[in-house]
């Protein structure tokens, strides 16, 4: 995977500065990965900040340990053997199957996020189904076989999906939401220091608050409703503020040279935004030239991504998810599709449609096709 080998050679290169005062320093600081400090000059790197973290960290961490074993084994024995081979997961030639592991761990996080989610708005069966379903998604068992930082961003968003759900769940029961808003930011945050793609994420923290107000307030008179919904909108600020500062912190704890080297940062995803839209003619995307917006990413998704059981029943799920908002929305619902639906028009009309951007929406679109599942169930029990 080409961007496997790229992660692989700036991971190693990340390391705590020998000098305090070079910690923040983006022109000095080796924990900057838009910079190389040996070198004076810059690095593009359009990947997240916070998976290379774990990435490094995780290598640094296992190398560490082979460093341990061979001064215990005093260099001879089988525990030197071992730990000689240990220090090489700290370098270029092994640092990836560090990531993959990783990638491995947060891709069971996202199955059983989406058992949760299924349990919380559908019901148990669902979820469960929902799980089995997404554990023989094609799309998420070949990304997690490779040190990307995919499967890690579309934990995080589903993490600040459900978080979001919890919010307006929390309210409905009379519960304190302080809680799930401070875990909805932060997730979104960290989504967004793993993607910059993510960012649409952010509506939909907004969207779980105002969705406090409105249940809150559903039972009163029509007049009543709308001035105490005026009212609560206004109480409702330092709650929408708390949330988006602590997914602002959780970015910048993560992430901190997308601010301390701003430019460079901006420059990237700049160049990015110009390559998904064709505006840059670079030879590994021309083979979707021509393509057409939504059809092509939700055939191959269909043929290749999750096989065509599986993938009509993901996009049948969401269309019908869609549709029934108009006859019976429902205010859960209404937060995933914050999420899906942004993020599925853009991926759509980019001219650039690698199949791992639909990643972070397949959990949610595998979930809406599993409740499809179960609603046609029912609806063949009642009429028996």
């Amino acid at each position: 995977h080409p961007d496997e080998r790229w992660i692989a050679m700036v991971a190693p290169t990340i390391r705590w500065p020998a000098q305090a005062r070079d910690l923040l320093d983006p022109r000095r600081s080796p924990l900057n990965p838009l910079w190389v400090p040996d070198r004076g000059e810059i690095r593009n790197f359009a990947y997240g900040h916070l998976p290379l973290y774990l990435h490094s960290l995780g290598g640094h961490a296992v190398a560490a340990v082979g460093r341990w074993l061979v001064q215990a084994a005093e260099e001879t024995g089988s525990l030197a053997e071992l730990g000689r081979e240990l220090q090489s997961y700290g370098h270029y030639a092994r640092i990836n199957v560090v990531g993959r592991v990783l990638s491995v761990i947060f891709d069971l996080g996202t199955l059983y996020l989406v058992y949760r989610l299924g349990k919380a708005i559908y019901g148990e069966a669902v979820g469960l189904l929902a799980a089995a379903l997404l554990a023989v998604a094609v799309s998420h068992i070949q990304l997690a076989h490779f040190s990307t930082f995919d499967v890690i961003t579309t934990f995080f968003i589903t993490l600040s999906l459900y978080g979001s759900l919890r919010v307006i769940q929390a309210a409905e029961e009379g519960r304190r939401t302080l809680w799930p808003t401070v875990w909805a930011g932060a997730a979104a945050g960290w989504a967004v220091a793993s993607k910059f793609s993510a960012l649409p994420l952010v509506a939909v923290l907004v969207l779980a608050q105002v969705a406090t107000a409105l249940r809150r307030e559903r039972s009163r008179t029509r007049a009543r409703g709308l001035y105490a919904l005026g009212d609560r909108m206004w109480q409702l600020l330092p709650r929408i503020g708390l949330c988006l500062g602590v997914a602002l912190l959780a970015f910048f704890l993560t992430s901190p040279f997308a601010i301390l080297d701003a430019p460079g940062y901006v420059k990237q995803i700049l160049e990015q935004s110009r390559m998904v839209r064709g505006l840059a003619d670079w030879p590994f995307t021309r083979q979707y030239l021509y393509t057409s917006p939504f059809v092509y990413s939700i055939e191959q998704q269909v043929r290749w991504g999750l096989g065509w059981p599986l993938g009509i029943v993901a996009f049948a799920g969401f269309g019908w998810t869609v549709l029934r908002q108009f006859h019976r929305p429902r205010v859960e619902e209404l937060a995933l599709l914050g999420w899906a639906l942004p993020y599925f028009y853009l991926t759509g009309t980019f001219m650039v449609k690698f199949m791992r951007y639909m990643l972070p929406l397949l959990p949610i679109f595998i979930l809406m096709g599993a409740a499809l599942i179960w609603a046609i169930r029912d609806w063949g029990i009642r009429d028996r």
